[in-house]
């Protein structure tokens, strides 16, 4: 069950570091978010099975949306 209208990942970062080093940050904290969860959170976190048009399956993938905000000083 994807629960949109009530969750969403939100990743807050400083415009001036440098793309390459926010994206490896994000995907570490997303991470880390996964294994501290217990199965309650993971299931509001809504990984799904996705098909895509060629019908092959990716699993696992995150059925919330993720919000990237720019932070400037």
């Amino acid at each position: 069950m994807v629960y949109n209208d009530k969750y969403k990942f939100v990743a807050v970062i400083n415009e001036k570091i440098e793309t390459g080093k926010a994206l490896n940050a994000i995907a570490h904290m997303g991470l880390g978010l996964v294994n501290i969860a217990d199965d309650t959170v993971k299931e509001k976190m809504s990984f799904i099975d996705f098909d895509d048009k060629d019908h092959n399956s990716h699993k696992s993938i995150s059925g919330l949306s993720l919000i990237v905000l720019r932070w400037q000083k």
